[in-house]
């Protein structure tokens, strides 16, 4: 990798403009690194990225993976590499698909079930030396025990994807796309215990970029991609038996999608 990049998480006070109560750089050391998420519960900051130097790779050639790591809420140190509580590659080598391709987490968050806290990270990687995109989620308890992993090939798109989630005391769905060539906005749940309930993909064409979750009501957010390159602000929302309730686009200026817009992640070196 010619490249090199820090991970970086902190906290500010509630009176602003203010210097942060505590930042941690992480994991200093010569590597392209960095976070895409982080979520919180009563005893730690969570957060999601992708790394070169704190991953493995157990096919071919050394290429960046996703990593969940935990800090202390109150910036203190943990016993762990560079201050951290602990870190999980995630999904664990060799990874989310067996192909060993480059892979980005870019979603996390948090849910209470059974009573206690549990932690989603979500993401996408290489299918095939195709260049083609799957997505996958992973649940950890709050001590780093991985539960369970679940891939989903089908998304198979060609362009790179972005993964959210998000989860209830009973649930937990991710939103993302699939399809070629033209790509559709794709949702699929789980239950608690990582079994596949339903999967959605929109009528509009375009992507998820994000999705939250309100009582029984799941509202994901994305583009809706038109001709010439054009899209719109896309929003929907579906219930929890994956029937649609409504869909609206949104734009202001019908310009075309810039190419860092169309994707925010960069690699060094060919992708293999």
């Amino acid at each position: 990798m010619s490249d090199s990049a820090e991970a970086l998480v902190g906290e500010l006070p509630a009176a602003l403009p203010a210097t942060p109560t505590w930042t941690r750089t992480w994991p200093t050391l010569a590597s392209a690194d960095f976070f895409t998420g982080i979520t919180l519960s009563n005893n730690g900051a969570y957060v999601s990225g992708t790394s070169y130097a704190r991953t493995t790779d157990l096919v071919g050639g050394k290429e960046a993976k996703g990593i969940t790591v935990r800090f202390n809420l109150d910036g203190s140190a943990g016993a762990g590499y560079g201050g951290n509580v602990w870190e999980r590659q995630t999904p664990p080598a060799p990874g989310g698909f067996s192909y060993g391709g480059y892979e980005f987490l870019t979603g996390v968050t948090s849910a209470t079930q059974a009573g206690q806290a549990f932690i989603f990270s979500a993401g996408f990687g290489q299918v095939s030396g195709c260049d083609c995109w799957g997505s996958f989620v992973d649940k950890f308890d709050e001590a780093g025990n991985r539960l369970w992993t679940r891939s989903d090939s089908t998304t198979a798109t060609y362009t790179l994807l972005r993964s959210s989630v998000t989860a209830s005391a009973h649930a937990v769905y991710v939103a993302t796309s699939m399809g070629n060539p033209a790509t559709k906005p794709y949702i699929r749940k789980y239950d608690a215990a990582g079994t596949l309930q339903w999967t959605r993909t929109s009528a509009v064409s375009g992507n998820y970029r994000g999705v939250a979750l309100s009582g029984t009501t799941v509202v994901a957010v994305g583009l809706a991609a038109l001709s010439g390159g054009v899209s719109d602000f896309l929003i929907e929302a579906w219930d929890s038996s994956g029937n649609p309730i409504w869909s609206r686009t949104y734009t202001t200026l019908a310009a075309p999608l810039k190419p860092w817009m169309e994707s925010s992640f960069w690699t060094a070196g060919p992708m293999r």
